[in-house]
């Protein structure tokens, strides 16, 4: 789909329905090979997919009252990196 919007609704569709939606690169039509390694390189072995809860504290990092970012147990329906 060309369109982003379009793409957009149909993201929000299927990830109502149980899919793995990468919305960087499914949505926004961002590079798969640019954005793995910038997400390796900051230490992600897993990401939200759509619909999911975002990351509160990056990886390596801590904050009082925040959960840490934990590499080794990814929610289920998440991105693997």
């Amino acid at each position: 789909m060309s369109d982003q919007g379009e793409r957009t609704i149909m993201a929000t569709q299927l990830a109502s329905q149980g899919y793995k939606i990468d919305v960087p690169i499914m949505v926004w039509g961002w590079d798969p090979s640019q954005v793995t390694s910038l997400r390796e390189s900051y230490g992600y072995s897993w990401v939200p997919s759509a619909l999911q809860n975002p990351i509160p504290v990056a990886p390596g990092l801590t904050d009082p009252g925040m959960q840490s970012y934990d590499p080794n147990n990814p929610p289920a329906g998440s991105i693997a990196v």
